[in-house]
């Protein structure tokens, strides 16, 4: 799981985006309840271990704290791409993963 924020630069139209990055969906719960942090955003791959993306997002969006955070999901499989979308993902992103992906999702309005 990644969590993202941006603010575009003074100087040019290049986004920054502070990153936090985890290696599993409970350490990503751990980070996203912990409260010292604010995330306006969630890519997670579909693939973790102990959890996966799917269980990840359902949880976010069945948490009241976090249901309104943005969550995207990425794998190499597209067969996921509906079962996400459906449980409310923002987006489903197929691997690989390019720069304009992501600027592309954080200019996207949130519609969840």
């Amino acid at each position: 799981m990644s969590a993202t924020s941006s603010t575009p630069s003074s100087s040019s139209t290049a986004l920054v985006f502070k990153v936090t990055t985890v290696e599993s969906g409970s350490k990503a719960l751990d980070k996203l309840l912990g409260g010292d942090m604010s995330f306006q955003m969630v890519i997670t791959d579909y693939e973790m271990p102990g959890m996966t993306g799917y269980d990840l997002l359902k949880t976010i969006k069945e948490t009241s704290s976090l249901r309104n955070i943005p969550v995207v999901v990425m794998s190499s499989d597209k067969k996921f791409s509906d079962e996400c979308l459906n449980a409310g993902a923002h987006n489903f992103i197929e691997k690989l993963v390019k720069l304009l992906d992501v600027e592309t999702l954080v200019k996207q309005p949130s519609s969840k």
